[in-house]
């Protein structure tokens, strides 16, 4: 057991800023770890002076920087998980990409996996205490009400015209090197008539020391969390590997 002194204890708060941003999407346990699923496109980000990269489930496309509309998604999608967490590359079904590409009315992209940067008391810094006090102080955080990320990230959303309701958390564990979440909420678009579920489930952990995370969200309701964990432990393992 770890005797946290103060300092560290200051992490732990900090830490917790983190996780109330991640919560825009994510509950609902897995029992167990699924099976990988294929792999697809190695990806790489420069973060802090590092190259971190990331296998990409098989079948999905990055979205690109040079594309307006896709620039744009990347960018609604940063606002909506706060200053904590800094979106740096969003990837989804190359089929639904090729779609969204062709419908200028298609606004809206119902499943993506997201890399992010982790941020610390929302700084964007090296975590040099090491990944098992890292997973640690992660583990230690149980929220029980969320009424609070509930009205940040609505806070948020409503320069989008948006709103979450209904959101829901739970911490899977980390014996595989990375801490493991899933979660739901209940979110309004400005352009549906009509309320959606978003499922999400995704992880932390250090790579190089960078605090990163990687999450699969989906509102479409074709897949169930194990399809989700399916597709997302594998970019958690190549990135934290």
């Amino acid at each position: 057991m770890y005797a946290l002194k103060p300092q560290t204890a200051g992490l732990k708060v900090r830490l917790a800023l983190y996780l109330r941003s991640l919560m825009l999407g994510l509950l609902l346990i897995v029992p167990t770890l699924p099976t990988a699923a294929a792999t697809g496109l190695t990806q790489s980000v420069e973060v802090l002076g590092e190259s971190i990269s990331y296998t990409l489930p098989e079948g999905y496309c990055p979205l690109e920087e040079s594309a307006e509309r896709e620039r744009t998604f990347v960018a609604y999608m940063d606002k909506a998980v706060g200053s904590s967490l800094k979106i740096l590359k969003i990837a989804v079904p190359c089929t639904d990409l090729s779609a969204f590409r062709r419908d200028p009315e298609a606004g809206y992209l119902q499943r993506y996996v997201a890399v992010a940067e982790v941020g610390l008391d929302r700084r964007m810094i090296k975590f040099r205490l090491g990944t098992t006090l890292y997973l640690k102080l992660l583990s230690s955080f149980k929220p029980t009400k969320l009424e609070k990320a509930e009205r940040r990230a609505n806070k948020r959303l409503n320069d989008f015209g948006d709103g979450v309701r209904d959101l829901k958390f739970s911490y899977l564990g980390d014996e595989y090197g990375f801490a493991l979440y899933t979660g739901s909420a209940m979110l309004k678009r400005h352009e549906l008539s009509d309320e959606m579920m978003v499922r999400a489930t995704g992880g932390t952990s250090l790579s190089h020391s960078v605090p990163m995370a990687a999450f699969v969200y989906d509102s479409s309701g074709e897949l169930d969390f194990k399809e989700m964990s399916n597709l997302i432990v594998p970019v958690l393992k190549s990135m934290f590997k």
